[in-house]
């Protein structure tokens, strides 16, 4: 196979086409069609329950994501120059930088409107992430003249890793496709002259810039540092002459990239201006750092390694983000990999460099010396202090475990087919390989339950903002977050990193609720409607609402539709 190590010798007539060159749109087409099999496969039966389900493990975080993508498609469509002003936070201004904003999928969130809308789109999403890390990570695998038979296991140790069953709640997270797909463009770009796919290449890393700065910034440093080598090495070479077009469209490139990353922190820094309590600390990235031991924790959820490695996952706080365990097949096919001595050392030697330095940094402050690992980064370093949980950098020493898995893989191969005299025994060692490939999928996935969405009151739908539902906590905030998706009506409640002074001050001022004092506070702060939820309200302050007469007083109520809606005239 290409990836062989070959003697020196003149060029055939006829040579044969390498990898690359084979690459047609065929081939993508049919690994895009085993991608998208595997991840309904993975994710069954979420396909069967896109309106009224979502992927969950007992918390509320696909509430808040659902509505992020929600907003991004309304503000695209209906105020596109104010996309951060969003309507939870009332009146909070740039309120959508609260969290991590998912920008990238705006166009796709333009697409129906509705709770059920969000719902749907979040699911398909979710499934769409999976289809993306396989479908990158194989062409990425293929460019580094990897066979189809290698690069679907590299594809399947990055689309299916362990790792993304903890993180399935956090759609910014499992998001990561765009990393591979983008490095295939460029690396395929600049090796062929191709200055269109350069720039494709820069705009997929701009896309998934766009999707969370979690990912985007240790991706910009990757691009970085792949370019400080790119330098070097033209340097050693005596600096020769470099195609116009290349170099413009290079330039071109990044302006696009950094100017999209300034464009999009400038709410972000905004916010943390007004409110310094939102920005991130080394004392919250250190409590969610985790230890060595959490390398050899798997997800709960995994049907293999799941169960045995319970008494790791059981010492560690917070499992959910410190779970890292690659998986077996995985590190099997990567050491593969390292002693392929068929492949270009500086390849091994830099893949396995990167897989080594991308696990300490994932343990941020959980490894001897990560305060001057880690914490220099974040403490010196521009967009490093948004990296709250430093454990989801495993994402970048996964995705080096898939390219040296794909030359492991490949090494395999190429030492079974020798062993069989005929073509037709070289197909089954090839399918020995691929089955391998499923056994690798089957190691990473497991089980992700699924919990049935709360449906949307009817009685809340068309009550005038700005709007205060109760009772409010981070918990049910939530909720009514992804219900303003009908409509987008302006509400004073939200969840995101930290909660505003505003929010605790109505919170007190409305414990006695409905009396004169609360209703000439609501008044003062512009508040118009008051949303009660029944069904949240008992051991919480609020408790007592229904029960307090609004005789007397300034207020209209409505008892309907699953709420008490109470009307606040001006």
């Amino acid at each position: 196979m290409d990836g062989r190590a070959t003697e020196a010798r003149p060029d055939p007539p006829n040579p044969p086409t390498s990898p690359v060159a084979a690459l047609s749109g065929r081939e993508i087409i049919v690994i895009s069609a085993v991608a998208i099999v595997l991840s309904l496969a993975a994710t069954w039966p979420l396909i069967l329950n896109l309106t009224d389900h979502f992927p969950a493990f007992g918390y509320g975080d696909p509430y808040i994501t659902s509505w992020f993508v929600a907003w991004d498609g309304y503000a695209l469509i209906h105020q596109p120059l104010h996309f951060f002003e969003a309507n939870t936070f009332w009146p909070l201004h740039n309120s959508l930088a609260m969290s991590e904003a998912t920008l990238g999928y705006a166009p796709i969130a333009a697409i129906g409107s509705g709770a059920i809308a969000a719902v749907v789109r979040y699911n398909l999403l979710f499934i769409f992430t999976f289809v993306l890390a396989f479908v990158g990570a194989y062409l990425l695998a293929r460019e580094l003249k990897v066979s189809p038979v290698g690069a679907a296991v590299g594809a399947a140790i990055f689309g299916f890793a362990p790792f993304r069953l903890d993180q399935a709640t956090h759609l910014q997270v499992i998001s990561s496709g765009g990393i591979p797909l983008a490095l295939f463009l460029l690396l395929r770009g600049y090796k062929g002259g191709r200055w269109k796919t350069v720039l494709a290449g820069w705009l997929v890393a701009t896309w998934q810039l766009s999707i969370a700065f979690g990912l985007g910034v240790p991706m910009a440093y990757l691009l970085g540092s792949l370019g400080l080598i790119a330098l070097f090495v033209w340097l050693a070479r005596g600096r020769p002459a470099l195609p116009t077009a290349m170099v413009r469209v290079t330039v071109v490139g990044v302006m696009i990239f950094v100017a999209w990353g300034v464009l999009q922190a400038a709410p972000y820094l905004r916010l943390t201006d007004e409110f310094p309590q939102g920005r991130r600390t080394e004392a919250e990235a250190a409590y969610y750092s985790p230890p060595p031991r959490g390398l050899l924790a798997a997800p709960v959820g995994n049907r293999i390694w799941g169960p045995l490695t319970e008494s790791f996952r059981s010492t560690i706080e917070r499992p959910d983000e410190k779970s890292m365990f690659p998986g077996v097949l995985p590190l099997v096919f990567a050491i593969a990999g390292l002693s392929a001595a068929g492949w270009s050392v500086w390849l091994r030697f830099g893949l396995g460099a990167s897989v080594v330095t991308c696990t300490i940094l994932s343990l941020g402050y959980g490894v001897p010396g990560g305060r001057w690992l880690f914490g220099a980064l974040f403490r010196y370093f521009p967009g490093w202090q948004t990296i709250r949980t430093p454990g989801r950098l495993i994402t970048f020493t996964t995705l080096g475990l898939a390219l040296l898995g794909s030359i492991g893989a490949e090494r395999i191969c190429l030492w079974l087919v020798p062993k069989f005299r005929s073509p037709r025994a070289a197909i089954l060692a090839s399918t020995a390989v691929a089955v391998l490939a499923m056994a690798t999928v089957v190691e990473g996935t497991g089980n992700i339950p699924q919990t049935k969405v709360l449906d949307v009151p009817p009685g809340q739908v068309g009550v005038p903002g700005p709007q205060l539902h109760l009772p409010s906590n981070e918990f049910v905030d939530r909720y009514y977050m992804f219900w303003s998706t009908e409509g987008f009506p302006d509400i004073a409640n939200g969840e995101g990193a930290f909660d505003p002074p505003f929010l605790e001050e109505l919170n007190a001022a409305t414990a006695n609720f409905p009396d004169q004092a609360s209703i000439d506070f609501l008044r003062s702060r512009g508040i118009t409607s008051v949303v009660y939820h029944p069904g949240f309200a008992a051991g919480t302050p609020w408790e007592q609402v229904p029960t307090r007469s609004i005789e007397g007083l300034p207020v209209r109520r409505t008892d309907e539709g699953g709420v008490i809606v109470y009307e606040i005239p001006p």
